[in-house]
């Protein structure tokens, strides 16, 4: 039964009192209640006993609530029976108040407020006077009433975050140290180790073939260095595991590709290509695990040689596309129409033949109606044709129509449209995008392929264009191990490295040193050894802290080769005696940590402190992450609210043991 509309005879014990009343009131969301999360309110076996009274009243008390904000107790709450007066109860709450206060240091006394009901009549005192500051009866709880108003704007959950926050403020120390502030001035904690040049030359000469940056380069990797992705290769290790249990449900119901160097799924639905036409295929997957590169691999490699002939692909970077919607639309159709163009070099749609050729069907239309009040040859029949080229020509739309018309579908072939980077921007961004793939797919015979992030499917699958999308053109797709990625692309750099110049140079000493490029192998391979070996303690780290972004691990990669912790001596020593440049666990670990700075600072590392806090919080707590760790590693296997395991609500986590 609700508690704004509950009787004073269905209350008849203190604990219906606790459960029917108080306890409702404390929780129900505004204007019913002082909406405090549930979770933020602790009951008697959470409770720590504190003694009270003196002399024969002495005891040990436990109120009934004691409510927690940020891990501070900011209000105590006694209930007593129908029958019974408040006067004992106030009583008890402020003793209680008081002793809980004096636990902290003078004058900061953060548990401010004591409530005390019997159903019938409910009163809010401070924990320092016993004037009764507001009340209310049992038939004016509800939103209407003033006296409840009142109430509820003393002790709002609003009001006392505010008051916890000050308590917060008061307790906090003054100043915090870090180790690495005790070295010496900001220039010494921020002194960075210059790379190492060798290192420098490596990453600045082949950049693009660890993070290739254009459709060029990407071709490049497909055609010379792709690594497919089989199902059962993956989840080796159980890193890998983890990263994968991480799905969300909704994700892992995907249909997985098997094999991506062999992606029969969606080759099976390029065969029957008419079909296809205005549909939607989605591509989910992580970011960075190499979905526009895989599009790639179908597209130039995967593709059987007569699918390949019958289709006509538009890669269309919504990176550089703008992002109003006064600009966009024509943005799209300006590339679109480019792009298709594009796909039959062999023809020239922008000569007057080819013009005539585009727009058949509309010029067809023109000479069965206006144009046959004139004969053909007359100068008016040609001022009015031109008249209208140019106005099909003006129509972006019409055009981009006609020209999937001549040189897709009247060829035989399949337009398919895919759309790069649609989730890479922000929430409002990104539903623009989706309006647009939208538009392409009413406006445009085409295939539309969506290459989205999981996140993105699991928020906006609903949605208009991914609720449209049928469930067997919906896939997903995961990386290859890391490790073989790397040795692939490092097989492209011995590769490329052979067409530069015969030897590479950089400086160790102040000394100019040429090597042959021919021993660039040897580093690379030392690089990849350390990372690999010591029980995979570096692929550990790098796949733990890149997840399946593969662009990241690369940049991870890149950091280790040029890291000034190894130096341009070792590697020349190595050079020089042919010897393997042998780096120790201690090497890998501080160049993770540290990358090129010469101390560790969480805020700056890829590897993160648990034990750090944000100096900049209420009250800073070394122990914030810590807790959030090993709740989450207990939470999967308890119950929540709902009774369910595994499933918590959205609230944030108290630590109890602050109020005991």
């Amino acid at each position: 039964m609700n508690f704004l509309s509950l009787p004073l005879d269905e209350v008849k014990t203190e604990s219906d009192v606790e459960q029917k009343f108080v306890f409702p009131v404390i929780t129900s969301p505004a204007p019913n209640g002082l909406a405090i999360p549930a979770t933020n309110v602790l009951t008697k076996p959470n409770i720590r006993g504190l003694e009270i009274g003196k002399g024969n009243t002495k005891k040990t008390h436990f109120p009934d609530y004691l409510v927690l904000i940020a891990g501070v107790p900011i209000l105590i709450v006694e209930a007593k029976k129908p029958s019974e007066g408040l006067a004992e109860a106030r009583h008890e709450a402020r003793l209680y108040a008081t002793e809980l206060n004096a636990l902290y240091r003078p004058g900061v006394n953060p548990c401010s407020y004591c409530i005390s009901s019997n159903a019938a009549l409910t009163e809010l005192c401070s924990w320092d006077s016993d004037r009764v500051i507001a009340s209310f009866p049992l038939d004016e709880a509800n939103p209407s009433s003033p006296a409840f108003a009142n109430f509820l704007r003393l002790v709002c959950y609003e009001r006392l975050r505010d008051v916890a926050n000050q308590a917060l403020r008061k307790i906090a120390p003054s100043n915090y140290f870090r180790a690495v502030r005790l070295v010496g001035g900001v220039s010494i904690q921020d002194d960075q180790i210059p790379y190492n040049q060798f290192g420098r030359i490596l990453s600045s000469q082949f950049q693009t073939l660890f993070n290739p940056a254009t459709y060029d380069d990407r071709l490049k990797i497909v055609l010379n260095a792709y690594v497919k992705s089989q199902r059962r290769e993956r989840y080796i290790d159980e890193i890998d595991r983890i990263i994968r249990v991480s799905n969300p449900p909704s994700v892992g119901a995907v249909p997985l590709i098997e094999d991506t160097s062999r992606p029969d799924e969606i080759i099976h639905h390029l065969k029957d290509h008419g079909s296809l036409r205005n549909k939607v295929l989605l591509l989910v997957g992580d970011v960075g695990v190499g979905k526009s590169t895989f599009i790639d691999y179908l597209q130039h490699v995967a593709l059987p040689i007569h699918i390949r002939r019958d289709t006509a692909w538009a890669r269309l970077d919504l990176n550089e596309a703008p992002v109003n919607r006064e600009e966009i639309y024509e943005w799209c159709k300006s590339n679109l129409a480019l792009l298709i163009r594009s796909t039959s070099p062999d023809l020239d749609s922008s000569s007057l033949d080819g013009l005539k050729k585009t727009y058949r069907k509309e010029l067809e239309e023109f000479d069965s109606s206006i144009g046959a009040l004139f004969e053909v040859d007359s100068t008016e029949y040609k001022t009015r044709f031109a008249d209208e080229l140019t106005r099909l020509r003006s129509d972006k739309l019409e055009t981009i129509k006609a020209l999937e018309r001549y040189l897709c579908t009247g060829r035989g072939r399949l337009l398919i449209v895919v759309l790069d980077n649609c989730d890479k921007r922000d929430r409002d961004e990104q539903l623009l995008m989706f309006q647009v793939a939208k538009w392409i797919q009413q406006e445009i015979r085409c295939l539309v392929i969506l290459p989205i992030r999981q996140t993105t499917y699991e928020n906006h699958r609903h949605e208009p264009p991914l609720d449209t999308a049928l469930k067997d053109l919906v896939y997903r797709i995961e990386p290859p191990p890391f490790q073989k990625i790397l040795q692939e692309r490092l097989s492209l750099v011995l590769k490329e490295a052979k067409t530069k110049p015969k030897s590479l140079s950089y400086y160790a000493g102040n000394k100019l040193i040429e090597f042959p490029v021919d021993k660039l192998e040897r580093f690379l391979r030392a690089m990849m050894k350390s990372l690999f070996d010591y029980e995979h303690y570096g692929r550990k780290i790098i796949i733990g802290l890149a997840g399946w972004n593969m662009r990241t691990a690369f940049e991870l990669f890149l950091e280790f080769c040029r890291s000034g912790y190894i130096s341009e001596e070792d590697i020349f020593s190595s050079q020089a005696t042919d010897t393997p440049l042998a780096l120790t666990k201690g090497v890998v670990a501080r160049v993770l940590m540290r990358t090129n700075y010469r101390y560790y600072d969480g805020d700056r590392s890829y590897v993160k402190n648990i034990f750090q806090c944000n100096t900049r919080d209420a009250l800073p707590d070394h122990f914030v992450r810590y807790r959030i760790l090993s709740w989450l590693k207990k939470a999967p296997s308890q119950a929540g609210l709902s009774a369910y395991r595994g499933y918590h609500p959205h609230t944030p986590v108290n630590v109890r043991k602050r109020a005991s």
